[in-house]
């Protein structure tokens, strides 16, 4: 695109796949529809944006901005994506020439992919040539965009996932010193941890894997970091325990259903992000389904993971977990229609999520000075 005072043409490096809904369709990637209500919240949270360039109702409260966005680029590879792989699966991958990702922070296609479903397995695209081509009659807007987008892009991801580092993108004429001031400008940015690795994304993710599950559930040997702060910081006992005890073990008949009122037993990995279901492969495959009746159906993980070339970036916001979550009522469920009912920690306990990460994260992870 020829640029002119009215026009403004980005090009852009993918850092990581994304994933999407429509990962079957031939537009699967990077969205204008997902990239511009972002961008136009940041604008929002960042000026007084004049009257004469708002043209309506946008996503989620926010005024859409009059700039219209195409977004241009070449696909190169689709990867099958999924935190298990067998062996023998990835070995005929490996002789069919089809590229995977496994070890990968995606659990929801495991099953296809080991019942060889492959139609129903989601995928993770990546691109080249990708360019964002933004027109606007408003040259000060286009000024505006051209500021606040390399910001964005270094603070948020795309598609599914996104808070474990899918979908990633920045301009392609970043180095990691530009990428790191862009992401300290972002108004909601709180600070950031960061990890060299070598392997490319996929050494990325199984990192990224490994370290969000010792910080939340526990990996391998070692124990869940939010386990053991919780029971350290305020004398509160995960709920894991009693998920297993009430609902798992013997013929998962419940003995006490109500723990509501329990002030020692809480939800508490509810607070790094609420999930739909737990499982325990190891007894019977169990599923434990997880359902809040005040319409917290999901809750994004407040820890957004970051990849720019070979670097993760831990990152959190300022105001990481909103009100809602603490005190919240959670029913957890078992394959037998059996429930018990467990809250989310209170407000009062007065969580540092900072302190938490700061103190609980490897020490091979360096600070990203603010």
């Amino acid at each position: 695109m020829k640029k002119t005072d009215f026009t403004l043409s980005i090009p852009l490096k993918q850092h990581t796949p994304i994933l999407h809904f429509q990962h079957t369709q031939d537009g699967a990637g990077l969205r204008a529809t997902e990239l511009k209500p972002k961008l136009d919240r940041l604008l929002h949270s960042v000026m007084q944006v004049p009257k004469n360039w708002l043209v309506g109702h946008g996503h989620n409260d926010i005024t859409a901005l009059d700039y219209k966005l195409k977004i241009k680029g070449d696909v190169t590879e689709d990867y099958l994506v999924a935190s298990s792989i067998p062996r023998f699966v990835r070995e005929e991958f490996q002789d069919n020439n089809q590229p995977f990702i496994t070890s990968a922070p995606y659990f929801a296609d495991n099953e296809p992919i080991k019942n060889k479903k492959l139609d129903d397995a989601r995928r993770g695209r990546m691109m080249q040539n990708v360019r964002l081509e933004f027109f606007s009659f408003h040259i000060r807007l286009i000024e505006k965009i051209e500021e606040w987008l390399p910001v964005l892009l270094a603070y948020e991801n795309f598609g599914l996932r996104q808070s474990k580092g899918f979908g990633g993108f920045c301009p392609d004429n970043f180095s990691i010193g530009d990428f790191e001031n862009a992401l300290k400008k972002h108004p909601d940015f709180g600070g950031g941890l960061y990890y060299r690795v070598h392997g490319g994304f996929k050494a990325a993710f199984k990192k990224i894997d490994e370290e969000y599950k010792i910080l939340k559930s526990g990996f391998a040997k070692t124990p869940s970091q939010m386990e053991e702060y919780f029971d350290e910081q305020f004398n509160i006992k995960w709920e894991k325990p009693t998920i297993k005890r009430e609902l798992v073990k013997g013929r998962g008949e419940p003995r006490q259903r109500d723990y509501t009122k329990d002030a020692k037993v809480k939800y508490i990995r509810a607070l790094l992000g609420v999930a739909e279901l737990y499982e325990f492969p190891r007894d019977n495959k169990e599923k434990i389904t997880i359902k809040n009746n005040d319409g917290i159906d999901r809750f994004r993980s407040p820890i957004t993971f970051k990849v720019f070339n070979e670097t993760i970036y831990m990152v959190w916001s300022k105001n990481p977990i909103p009100d809602e979550i603490y005190d919240a009522e959670f029913t957890f469920t078992n394959k037998r229609k059996k429930s018990i009912r467990i809250k989310t920690p209170p407000k009062s306990i007065n969580f540092n999520l900072e302190d938490f990460l700061l103190n609980h994260v490897d020490s091979t992870w360096n600070e990203l000075k603010k």
